[in-house]
């Protein structure tokens, strides 16, 4: 529906359409989109289909944009971004855009990193994804890490802040989500997909 909102027409519809007006999705198939259906009772959330079906046909790994997987109800929000370290340790370029917030996904193994754009006085914060994210390096920070660890239990990289025009944060192990959003003075700047070491 949210694509229908945005004037787009998908490629493929996947999920059980337990939300989806059977008008939509006929004028969907109308315009050429495959719609694949999932039962109601099923272990997978749609979002996770969607991803599966992406990912699975083979094609080499590249940006992989969410858009609004964080809206509704909190438990289908964790769940979708707990889904995303692996593939962004499998090489994706993993970006959450959800209205006025973004999420950079970060994984391990090897040294990866994210680089963005923003202003001054933006709101950044580090979330621990795995236990343990190790070897974090920031530049345009207002509370730089070097080589610092961020663990579960602890809050420590919530609300940074950017001090620059353009950030960038690396990580050496463990899988890292970049928060963006509650600006304090702008709001809507995309961030640049993050590019890994071995690239």
């Amino acid at each position: 529906m949210n694509a229908a909102r945005l004037g787009l027409v998908p490629e493929v519809v996947v999920g059980d359409m337990d939300s989806a007006p059977p008008a939509l999705l006929e004028r969907c198939a109308a315009a050429g989109a495959a719609v694949v259906w999932a039962p109601r009772q099923k272990d997978e959330t749609d979002v996770e289909l969607a991803l599966r079906l992406i990912t699975g046909e083979g094609p080499a790994p590249g940006r992989l944009l969410l858009v609004a997987p964080l809206a509704g109800r909190f438990d289908h929000a964790l769940q979708n971004l707990l889904l995303l370290p692996p593939l962004a340790a499998a090489g994706w370029e993993v970006e959450v855009a959800d209205g006025t917030q973004s999420v950079l996904v970060l994984a391990a193994p090897g040294r990866c990193t994210a680089e963005f754009s923003g202003r001054p006085g933006e709101v950044i914060s580090l979330l621990p994804l795995s236990p343990v994210v190790a070897g974090i390096e920031t530049t345009g920070l207002r509370y730089p890490l070097r080589g610092e660890s961020l663990a579960w239990g602890k809050a420590r990289g919530a609300s940074n802040e950017l001090v620059a025009m353009a950030a960038r944060v690396s990580i050496a192990s463990g899988a890292l989500a970049i928060a963006r959003g509650g600006d304090r003075r702008h709001r809507g700047v995309r961030p640049r997909p993050p590019k890994r070491a071995d690239a």
